[in-house]
């Protein structure tokens, strides 16, 4: 087995475990929704979401830090979406929790804003800003 299909099957049963540790001493089953949103200043194109787990500030946790691999302090996006055409999209199936919510089109900018999603759905809005990528020297 390759180094990396042995980190991902390491990440996975860490996600695994900690799914079915959450859902087993809760007693309930987890509650999800869907965090729509609009993106404005792509200009009709395909906007690239991403979502994250925010945690307050307090930096990703165990699990996510394992799932993170080499990098445990870079975050990891838990789910991707693309606008249509309008600007619009939906990120379903996800559990009650503060996300992050990344807006990203190359060559035109990048946006950002937070959700806190605790029931059905919750909207947020993104403008995209210009921005420049600092060379690594």
């Amino acid at each position: 087995m390759s180094r990396s299909v042995k980190q991902l099957s390491i990440a996975l049963a860490c996600v695994l475990i900690m799914f079915i540790g959450g859902t087993v001493s809760s007693g309930a089953a987890a509650t999800t929704g869907s965090i729509t949103g609009t993106v404005t200043g792509g200009n009709g194109a395909a906007v690239t979401i991403k979502i994250f787990a925010s945690h307050g500030g307090k930096g990703q946790g165990k699990g996510a830090s394992a799932a993170a691999g080499k990098h445990p302090h870079r975050p990891t996006a838990i789910a991707t979406a693309s606008t249509d055409t309008s600007g619009n999209f939906t990120v379903s199936n996800l559990p009650d929790g503060q996300y992050i919510v990344v807006a990203f089109l190359k060559g035109t900018g990048l946006g950002h804003a937070k959700a806190d999603l605790t029931g059905a759905s919750v909207s947020v809005n993104i403008s995209l800003q210009a921005h420049k990528l600092r060379k690594n020297t």
